[in-house]
């Protein structure tokens, strides 16, 4: 299991690599207490160091939507294949947890073309996309 420190230190290390920042819009104690009490979470360690993370909420029992709010690698760990191992995991969870559909936004080019590899699709253009996958 993670803890609430070693989890905050990661989401601060992430902190800047969104637009906008996740600590403007969140008390990152805050929301790291959230996603661990709430969440499902996909980790990628190095030297029992948190290198990525990907968030999972599987909790739309009547939808059976999951929803990703966030996936982060720290800068130094970048292009080793890490964010695409743990949207991997984090499909293959959602198929588990009886969820028929996973749904993300994203405002990354990056990051997009790697949800619509894995077979996400966007359902909502713009500045700040809305991809879905349907399991």
């Amino acid at each position: 299991m993670v803890s609430k420190e070693s989890l905050i230190d990661f989401l601060t290390r992430i902190d800047y690599d969104f637009s906008p920042s996740l600590s403007s819009k969140v008390l990152l104690s805050d929301y790291a207490l959230k996603i661990l009490e709430k969440a499902e979470l996909i980790i990628e360690t190095s030297t029992g160091v948190i290198v990525g993370l990907v968030v999972v909420y599987c909790n739309d029992l009547e939808g059976l939507t999951g929803y990703i709010p966030l996936v982060g690698v720290v800068r130094d760990s970048r292009g080793e294949g890490i964010a695409k191992r743990m949207m991997l995991r984090a499909i293959k969870l959602s198929k588990i947890k009886g969820m028929r559909r996973i749904l993300i936004h994203s405002n990354n080019a990056i990051a997009v073309r790697l949800y619509q590899n894995l077979g996400f699709h966007i359902i909502e253009d713009g500045e700040r996309k809305l991809l879905e996958l349907n399991l």
